[in-house]
């Protein structure tokens, strides 16, 4: 397909807002809303991080120098804008009263954001770059349930046929300062942050939300220079008893769409950022871009369990504490896993015939009459995890030797003329192929013609032979590979 990837499928933010004016987005459909009190952010007062995340996933392709494009750069976007702070600090942990106060507010924005329609379009995936300080570990389900029940329910949307994914960052803790009087995880004056914060780890302790919340951490770049791999990023939260539900993208010196105060004056370009922040906008658009491949033929929770299944969980990021399923690997998300199959039946599930061994063989009448009737048209195959892939159908059959099913055709309408010879009543046949050879090809029996006339072919009698005589043959479905490998 040529559309841009994502094209088709919207992303959703809920953050500070967006700079619809960037040139990042130029061109994009955008829209934008303000909740619970937010306005358009200026650039004056400090950078506008929806602006920086939401261009990690969608950011447009640019010639402009230095500039950046997000991983799903045809995708929509729908901002919800609300207030953020800034952070920063001794770390402080959001308490129960504190979840209860924010509850049913949380609750209101979630069921609006979810609800959400534009046309036809709605919020497949939902990026989530903020939260409340406190790793889960010190919430308990029963805690979360009693002061932040309204949220939890908007958040697990029962009763949604396709539920939309929410994609959190886990949280930028690790090593800042804390008091071990307030915080557990404090270690030697630095928090230890075990396990993802308390939003994105609730899916750890809400079983209702597993299976579409995902919870995202941050990678450093690996440093060659330095002899020093591709890892964890020294401020990023670990996934913890959130593993399960968690996944590693890319999050430090990431360069993203900047809109924000620079020298007493406001900037729209492209600079580093760090943070969890900009790691989770690599997942939302990773899922956007498998959404639109597969031609929204799997659901949104199918495809976060292709995402997840299909990490990179070999050597260091085997370590299911820091990294939960692995590093997100958006190769492997997008191509065949095991076999591909073309089914025999209705389901995906049922028996099916390897790709590789399928093709069709036509016997000589047909010519490239079959390749021409499947110009334009797909067959698709499916692989172990149920997911279809599109393949030429043309590609599949083979041509005959000998002339082609245009030449045929042209050739029995010819005119008749006493230079070519005639059959069947009129029907000619070039200098080098005999009437015999004609009738030998199209099974028709030889008898003197009766008058020139092409429509004396419906007076004669068709002999149809099949399978080890001349006459009208295909082998269907071969053994024999057509393409080779799977593709």
């Amino acid at each position: 397909m040529d559309a841009a990837p994502g094209s088709g499928v919207t992303i959703g933010f809920i953050d500070t807002g967006i700079d619809r004016d960037h040139p990042a987005f130029a061109g994009k459909i955008i829209t934008e809303e303000f909740r619970l009190g937010a306005s358009d952010e200026t650039g004056m007062s400090r950078y506008s991080h929806g602006t920086a995340v939401a261009s990690v996933a969608a950011a447009v392709r640019s010639v402009i120098s230095n500039a950046a494009h997000g991983v799903a750069w045809g995708a929509d976007i729908a901002m919800f804008a609300i207030p953020l702070g800034s952070g920063g600090g001794n770390y402080n942990p959001v308490s129960l009263t504190g979840l209860a106060n924010t509850n049913a507010e949380t609750a209101e924005l979630f069921n609006y954001v979810l609800a959400w329609r534009d046309g036809d379009r709605t919020v497949d995936f939902l990026n989530l770059s903020w939260g409340y300080s406190g790793i889960i570990d010190s919430y308990s389900e029963q805690d979360l349930r009693a002061n932040f029940g309204k949220a939890i329910a908007a958040m697990a949307q029962a009763g949604a046929s396709d539920k939309t994914i929410l994609i959190w960052n886990a949280g930028n803790a690790h090593g800042d300062p804390c008091d071990p009087a307030d915080v557990e995880q404090c270690e030697s004056g630095q928090v230890n942050a075990v396990s993802v914060e308390v939003l994105p780890g609730l899916v750890a302790r809400i079983p209702e939300l597993q299976g579409h919340s995902l919870a995202v951490v941050a990678l450093r770049p690996a440093d060659a220079t330095n002899n020093i791999p591709e890892g964890i990023a020294g401020f990023s939260n670990r996934c913890g008893i959130a593993a399960d539900y968690c996944l590693a993208a890319p999050g430090q010196a990431v360069k993203v769409a900047y809109f924000g105060p620079d020298s007493g004056d406001v900037a729209r370009d492209f600079r580093d950022r760090s943070g969890t922040s900009v790691a989770a906008p690599m997942v939302a658009g990773g899922l956007a871009v498998m959404k639109q491949l597969f031609r929204d033929q799997l659901s949104n929770t199918a495809l976060v369990t292709r995402l997840l299944t299909t990490a990179d969980n070999t050597g260091a990021y085997s370590t299911r504490a820091i990294y939960g399923r692995g590093k997100m690997d958006l190769g492997a998300a997008t191509s065949p896993v095991g076999v591909l199959e073309v089914t025999l039946g209705t389901r995906t599930s049922g028996p099916g015939v390897d790709l590789r061994t399928t093709g069709m063989r036509p016997g000589a009448a047909f010519g490239d009459g079959l390749q021409r009737s499947f110009a334009g048209r797909e067959i698709a195959a499916f692989d172990r995890l149920g997911a279809p892939f599109w393949f030429n159908l043309g590609r599949f059959a083979t041509a005959a030797a000998g002339p082609s099913s245009t030449t045929w055709l042209r050739d029995f309408m010819a005119p008749a003329s006493s230079a070519y010879g005639t059959d069947f009543a009129g029907g000619a046949f070039r200098i080098g192929r005999s009437a015999a050879l004609g009738q030998w090809r199209l099974g028709f029996s030889a008898r003197p013609a009766a008058r020139a006339s092409h429509l004396a072919l419906a007076e004669r009698t068709l002999n149809l032979t099949f399978a080890h005589q001349n006459g009208l043959s295909v082998a269907a479905f071969t053994t024999e590979g057509v393409f080779g490998q799977t593709p």
